[in-house]
C-alpha cells in the first residue's frame, strides 16, 4: 500500500490535467498514487491522464460513465 493516496475529481480539464499530473509525480514523497476520478469529461481528460498511466504506474483513471456531479466525483 502507498503511504499517501492523491485524489484529482476533474471534468473537462484537458487544458491542466498533464501539469497536474506531472507536478504531483515529482513530488519528493514516491510512496504515492494517484487517483484521478474522470467525472464524464467531453474533451481530451481521459486520453492525457492515460498517456501519463502508461509511464506511470502510480497513475490510476476512474471515468464515470456520466455526469454525477462535483460531489458525487468526490
Amino acid at each position: 500500500m502507498p503511504s499517501v493516496t492523491i485524489g484529482v475529481p476533474v471534468y473537462n480539464g484537458e487544458s491542466l490535467i498533464g501539469q497536474c499530473l506531472d507536478c504531483l509525480t515529482r513530488q519528493t514523497c514516491a510512496d504515492i498514487e494517484i487517483i484521478v476520478s474522470d467525472n464524464a469529461s467531453t474533451d481530451r481528460t481521459a486520453a492525457i491522464v492515460r498517456d501519463h498511466a502508461s509511464r506511470d504506474s502510480r497513475i490510476k483513471l476512474i471515468c464515470q460513465p456520466e455526469n454525477i456531479g462535483l460531489m458525487g466525483n468526490f
